[in-house]
């Protein structure tokens, strides 16, 4: 309750019922909303003919981790909400236009993580990476130059989704926190 939660995803259904507010709009950066009960500010991805776009492509990814996160059902059934549903969100986009094939990182990540943290979030979530394993690379050279100099600041990414692939970049990096599963199931004949 009364953080702010960074998410940088491939957009955001706003009007979904765990983030909608129906008697405050949504604040698009560098502009907030401190009256939205859910998101404090949207950073737009621009795309390369100058416009925005607020689609959640790629499967609703962006939308489901940012539930994950800090849902809020406005509905009354808290079964299905996130982690910390008093906690608000700056959303960052990460997907232009209608090539739902990647996410798209700005050149310097001081781009990417300088505004969640100067809106406020101390716990930026993460669940992107690159598709294959690799050495220590310059994103990962650049979070970890982050949040050195931003020590109060924490981000969270995914290891990867791909069960064969390890640890991909930028879970690597030494400042982040990693967070992984298996793909292993447990039942009765194996205990």
């Amino acid at each position: 309750e009364s953080q702010i939660i960074g998410v940088g995803d491939t957009g955001l259904d706003y009007d979904s019922c765990f983030f909608r507010d129906d008697s405050q709009s949504v604040a698009f950066f560098p502009k907030t909303n401190t009256q939205h009960r859910k998101i404090l500010s949207y950073k737009e991805c621009v795309t390369d003919n100058g416009g925005h776009d607020h689609t959640d492509l790629l499967d609703a990814h962006g939308t489901h981790v940012s539930g994950s996160a800090a849902g809020n059902s406005i509905g009354g059934d808290s079964q299905y909400n996130g982690l910390a549903p008093g906690a608000k969100l700056f959303f960052h986009d990460l997907t232009c236009g209608s090539d739902p094939t990647g996410l798209y990182l700005p050149g310097d990540l001081y781009d990417y993580y300088l505004p969640q943290y100067e809106t406020g979030a101390r716990v930026g979530s993460n669940s992107w990476g690159s598709s294959s394993p690799s050495t220590y690379t310059a994103v990962d050279r650049e979070t970890d130059r982050f949040l050195f100099e931003q020590p109060d600041f924490l981000a969270v990414f995914a290891a990867g989704n791909n069960a064969f692939a390890g640890i991909l970049s930028p879970s690597a990096a030494k400042n982040v926190l990693t967070v992984g599963a298996h793909t292993n199931s447990l039942n009765a004949s194996a205990r």
